[in-house]
């Protein structure tokens, strides 16, 4: 699996104020924050997005991953395309990662440090939740070079938002994944995710996190202890109340995206 072929959107605005590269999460793709992209064009600001290797439209063969690494060389590679954007049209850049794509973007600016004007984490994958058992961690460390391909989970669709439209639509999704996550997989996730939620200190780009309290997926209070850790001096932390995984799609989605929006104006 490499970055090659992948399948990427540029949803640009004549006389951009800013852009933003969004990097989705486990199992879906860039098509599931339409939306979101709507909103922003809407504010007159462009955006990149992509579907991950071994994901969406970007899938050939198996899906998902079984490197980690293949994950972040394919945000760099978007960044590098994004980059040259901001740089034409000489507006600020921003970065934004759900789930996965939080771990994703968090791993990626604090081992690279990429020139940007910030950088927004919804929900990032730093932890696997009530998902995960003790037990399961320890077999996927014994079967990955045994097993790689052994199916052991599956992410909840009624865990991602309280909207039954948002939990229906996600389950009749063909790009979405539908299938059991493979111990490989499992434990390159679980692996990275131990890496980088000891990396707050290494984090010093502004930062705006945004969570949902009552998510099953990501324990709120693990992204709180990481945004704590964070060494930047310009972060925001906002969690909203019964708000499940998926906080640009749940229920009260606008109040999200009015926090998100306000706040990358005043850095424009």
């Amino acid at each position: 699996m490499s970055t090659q072929h992948m399948y990427i959107q540029k949803d640009l605005v004549d006389n951009p104020r800013g852009v933003v590269l969004i990097t989705h999460g486990l199992g879906e793709h860039s098509g599931r924050y339409d939306d979101w992209v709507l909103d922003l064009n809407r504010a007159d600001i462009s955006v990149f997005r992509y579907d991950l290797p071994g994901h969406g439209r970007s899938r050939k063969g198996d899906w998902l991953f079984e490197d980690f690494e293949v994950l972040v060389a394919a945000l760099e590679s978007q960044y590098t395309i994004a980059m040259d954007y901001s740089e034409a049209e000489r507006v600020p850049l921003f970065l934004f990662g759900h789930s996965m794509g939080g771990l994703i973007t968090a791993d990626f600016v604090t081992r690279f440090s990429p020139k940007t004007a910030g950088v927004i984490l919804s929900a990032p994958a730093l932890d696997a939740g009530e998902i995960v058992k003790p037990w399961m961690i320890r077999m996927a460390g014994l079967l990955r070079k045994v097993l790689p391909g052994l199916p052991v989970l599956s992410l909840p669709p009624e865990q991602l938002a309280r909207d039954p439209e948002v939990v229906t639509g996600y389950k009749k999704d063909p790009l979405v994944y539908h299938g059991k996550i493979k111990v490989k997989t499992g434990y390159e996730l679980l692996s990275r995710m131990e890496v980088v939620k000891q990396k707050g200190n290494a984090f010093h780009h502004s930062l705006l996190m945004v969570q949902g309290q009552s998510d099953q997926i990501v324990r709120p209070e693990v992204a709180k202890t990481f945004f704590d850790q964070v060494s930047a001096e310009d972060k925001s932390w906002h969690s909203f109340a019964g708000m499940y995984h998926e906080v640009l799609h749940d229920i009260g989605n606008e109040k999200v995206k009015a926090v998100i929006l306000k706040w990358v104006d005043q850095r424009m």
